[in-house]
């Protein structure tokens, strides 16, 4: 994967706070609401990425980390 323009991610909630993305049948990595209201973003093999303010900021990094 080149870009991250040529990524159409599907994110799914699958636990409240918990979300994960996949495209073609490949996981990309999760978004993890904390219980003080950031946002945690992991790759594809759970190693931290950051934290962050908003969810949108968040799926950003899980996509960019795949660069």
């Amino acid at each position: 994967m080149s870009t991250t323009a040529s990524i159409t991610p599907t994110w799914a909630q699958v636990d409240r706070g918990f979300y994960v993305a996949s495209t073609d049948g490949h996981f990309l990595g999760s978004v993890d609401r904390t219980s003080r209201g950031r946002y945690l973003a992991r790759d594809g093999q759970a190693a931290h990425i950051g934290t962050f303010a908003t969810f949108a900021e968040a799926q950003r990094a899980v996509l960019d980390h795949l660069l």
